[in-house]
């Protein structure tokens, strides 16, 4: 076209009007391209005439109609300063799509991520729009692009693992590729239309669907499954998945590995857009978490296939299993002993495990467990079947918060049984079954009673003990097995065994053998009283650290390294402690002691006469034997209290010094309510030493519940305010007090060792006593009496086995038992290591070896 603003004479080839200086010269005009149209293959264009140097006036071109293919032809508008008409609709449509809206003759909008040009340019806020004339536009504030789609066009990927439906279109359009990013939920939601039905047949390919009719939808999902070796679980997620239902099967873009969906169960939650599936694949449970993230613009809702679900899952909804405390752990079931995977299901209002072996099991109910380190043993409530186990320390403190500790041996009618770890080899399962005249490990021959030659329990920790059995088989040869189990369900074994073999031996015992057993016990409650304080007062002083270690940091630690070591002062006054509150209580406990406890043994003495020779005997006796018994008997308390008294002295002049760093009234408020609310728990027996009752003395019972509170005092002993003069005061009383209470512990074994020979020498005096007025009565009473005496002396026997697993104070977890290991030890270990060739060069008796045994 020749745009001419003069005039060059020339005439206009439709009407012959001149040319004017200011007119325009339509000739050849180029509608299209001149028209800057919205949407330019929308538009008809007429061909209009002339060349360029021809002349065609406003007029007449406005003789030539402009046509919309949507809109019409162009009535509202006309050739004006060398444009064509206007298509004002078109304009109106692209500026409300621009807004974000879906303008009429549009039926579906969508908001894209990005598009990239074929320049390399990205440009975003894009829209792709649909118009009702089957064209698909790209619009950034102009239309990119316009024009008819064809499928492979649209295309289905993944961008940074999240799916996306592509549009790249094939032409010369200066657009390369534009998409839509599924996983902008908040971009989705501004969209209109179901844009979504035309990347269908692409989605039909990613899904690799039999029918193309499924519904569609747009979910996160979550898979979790037990994990193995511990309690919990692993999770898989895809927060952007396409996903539908396709003959019985879960079908999803991006793919993602689920279990099959055979034998599950589904439930739907959250007002019905989330739907959660339940399924044991080969034992092992999973559950998949179907949470909706959009559900418009083609893509279904839950909710709208909820009535479809059942059909789709060939199941009706119900109540699902729950993942938590489950765990898939390796471990050994007994009396089997096979290794193999077990489901473990912890139930915390029952309190039970349920374990079921993996692919396919029966499941196992377990309601008992104890551990020593990481492994656990696990007893099953009908107590038929045992399992054992390795745990993470977690996974241990999990279950023993949900399974109840084992505390006693189980009954079973002929016999009681226990279940242990094996000492020596882990994993190990041994049964521990105690008849009335023997036990049996395992299925082991019986093993009799006189047999057993020794039972050692020994500490662990805090909640297990070492039971060392040690026995003769048929062949004589020496056997002996090591049992872990939890420290009341190992003292309810020894028991059960030392209780047993007590009675069992002394139903078998001639009355010489009786007595020896008796006066056995007899010491035993005397040496109870007499050491028991010192014992535990020695045991609480290793407590956290031992005497000899703390010894060795003082020697290290000069005054001002004391000083500033606030954990080893804490620890060394903390000793001191002990000895400035408790040596003064053991001194009052002897005097009660040396009071009180020759009444009990007259009493005691006098019960045997009465019950082996009649009343009228006990009571023409007993007044000798009370003088004679009271003399021997506080003679001996006496004895043993002037030895230890000295090195008290000692170590209490060593103490005094420091005692007012504990002088302050606040400080002796708050350390002494700490300590003496533990007092109160023993009772009257701390007023008398000793339980009259039961035949067991406790001496022990009031240092004990003093020194519970001792352990009570925490960070009580960082608030005294000290020094360096302070910290040297008690760095040298520590340095005085500690030498001399390790002269008490080397001496200990004699003084309980010639304590030992005292009680001796009394037993056999009573022994000779009780032959003397046997041999009165005629021989045709004297069956019956030895019977009688027999009798008593087994039920006394009896008792006092059965008292020496009685706490010594309730709930302390200190036995009497304990107390008298220590003092076996004592007499049996220690006492000849220290002064083992003299008693060999003397030919001194030794325990219990008196000449009535002898002589029958």
């Amino acid at each position: 076209m020749a745009e001419q603003f003069f005039s060059t004479g020339s005439l206009c080839i439709r009407c012959g009007k001149r040319e004017g200086l200011a007119d325009i010269n339509y000739s050849g005009f180029d509608v299209i391209k001149k028209g800057y149209y919205k949407f330019p293959q929308r538009i008809k264009a007429p061909a209009i005439p002339g060349g360029i140097n021809n002349y065609l006036c406003v007029n007449c071109v406005n003789t030539f109609k402009v046509e919309c293919r949507v809109h019409g032809i162009i009535k509202d508008d006309k050739f004006y300063l060398g444009r064509p008409p206007r298509c004002y609709k078109c304009e109106e449509q692209l500026k409300i799509i621009n807004k974000g809206i879906l303008p009429n003759g549009f039926w579906s909008l969508v908001p894209t991520a990005q598009i990239v040009k074929r320049s390399g340019d990205i440009i975003k806020s894009v829209y792709i729009a649909f118009s009702d004339d089957g064209e698909i536009h790209v619009v950034s504030k102009n239309v990119l692009f316009s024009g008819r789609h064809i499928s492979q066009d649209l295309k289905i990927g993944l961008i940074e693992k999240i799916p996306c439906v592509f549009f790249n279109p094939k032409n010369d359009s200066e657009i390369q590729s534009c998409y839509v990013n599924l996983g902008n939920i908040d971009n989705l939601k501004e969209g209109y239309g179901y844009w979504l039905n035309l990347w269908k047949p692409e989605l039909k390919k990613k899904l690799k669907l039999n029918k193309s009719s499924q519904s569609i939808i747009l979910a996160s999902l979550e898979l979790k499954k037990i994990t193995d070796k511990k309690f919990g679980q692993i999770i898989k997620k895809s927060s952007v998945s396409i996903l539908t239902f396709d003959d019985g099967e879960l079908k999803l873009y991006p793919d993602f590995d689920l279990p099959p969906l055979k034998n599950l169960t589904w439930r739907l939650a959250s007002d019905n857009k989330i739907l959660i599936l339940a399924i044991k694949h080969e034992g092992v449970p999973h559950t998949i978490t179907i949470s909706e993230l959009f559900n418009s613009c083609g893509f279904k809702s839950i909710r709208d296939l909820s009535k479809e679900l059942s059909e789709l899952l060939k199941t009706s909804e119900q109540d699902l299993f729950s993942l938590d405390l489950k765990g898939i752990f390796e471990a050994n079931l007994f009396p089997e002993g096979k290794k193999q995977k077990f489901l473990f299901e912890l139930d915390s209002k029952s309190k039970t495990i349920i374990a079921t072996s993996i692919p396919k099991g029966e499941p196992i109910t377990f309601n008992l467990c104890f551990n020593y380190k990481q492994k656990a043993l696990l007893i099953s409530s009908d107590r038929k079947q045992f399992l054992t186990c390795t745990f993470y320390d977690k996974d241990i403190e999990v279950i023993k918060s949900n399974l109840s500790i084992p505390n006693d041996l189980f009954d079973s009618g002929s016999y009681r049984f226990g279940a242990f770890l094996d000492k020596k080899i882990s994993g190990k399962v041994r049964m521990l079954r105690v008849y009335q005249d023997g036990f049996t490990i395992d299925d082991r021959e019986p093993i009799k009673f006189s047999k057993l030659k020794k039972i050692e329990i020994t500490s662990l920790s805090n909640e297990t003990n070492e039971l060392h059995i040690k026995y003769t088989d048929e062949h004589t040869s020496s056997n002996s097995i090591r049992l872990i189990g939890h420290v009341s369900y190992s003292y309810s074994a020894l028991k059960e065994l030392e209780v047993n073999k007590a009675k069992s031996v002394a139903s078998n015992s001639s009355l010489p053998e009786l007595y020896r057993q008796y006066n056995h016990v007899k010491k035993q409650n005397l040496l109870i009283g007499l050491f028991s304080d010192i014992i535990l007062l020695s045991q609480e002083l290793n407590i956290e650290i031992s005497m000899d270690e703390l010894e060795e940091k003082l020697e290290k630690s000069s005054i001002e390294k004391f000083y500033n070591d606030k954990k080893l002062f804490q620890q060394t006054t903390k000793k001191l402690l002990l000895f400035s509150l408790f040596l003064p209580k053991i001194k009052q406990n002897f005097e009660y002691l040396s009071s009180l406890y020759p009444y009990y043994q007259v009493k005691n003495e006098a019960d045997i006469i009465s019950d082996a020779f009649g009343s009228g005997v006990a009571t023409e006796y007993i007044p000798y034997e009370r003088k004679k018994i009271r003399l021997t008997s506080r003679k001996n308390i006496r004895n043993v209290q002037s030895n230890i008294q000295r090195i008290f002295s000692a170590i209490e002049g060593a103490v005094y010094p420091i005692e007012q760093l504990f002088a302050k009234e606040e400080t002796q408020k708050d350390l002494f309510s700490k300590i003496t609310k533990y007092f109160s728990q023993a009772g009257q027996a701390t007023l008398i030493g000793i339980l009259v009752a039961t035949g067991a003395a406790t001496g022990g019972i009031g240092i004990l519940a003093g020194l519970l509170g001792i352990r009570s005092l925490g960070d009580v002993l960082n608030s005294l305010q000290t020094n360096r003069e302070s910290a040297a005061r008690v760095k040298k009383a520590s340095k005085t007090a500690f030498s001399w209470w390790r002269v008490l512990k080397d001496n200990l074994p004699v003084t309980i060792y010639e304590a030992g020979e005292e009680i001796d020498d009394k037993n056999t005096r009573c022994m000779q006593r009780d032959k003397r007025i046997f041999d009165q009565f005629p021989s045709h009473k004297k069956q019956q009496i030895e019977d009688n005496l027999k009798e008593s002396l087994k039920n006394r026997i009896h008792a006092g086995t059965i008292n020496r697993f009685t706490e010594v104070l309730e709930k302390s977890g200190i036995k009497f038992r304990t107390l008298t290991s220590y003092i076996e030890t004592a007499i049996e270990i220690d006492m000849p290591n220290k002064v083992g060739n003299v008693l060999e060069t003397l030919h001194l008796p030794q325990d219990d070896d008196t000449s009535e045994d002898k002589n029958g």
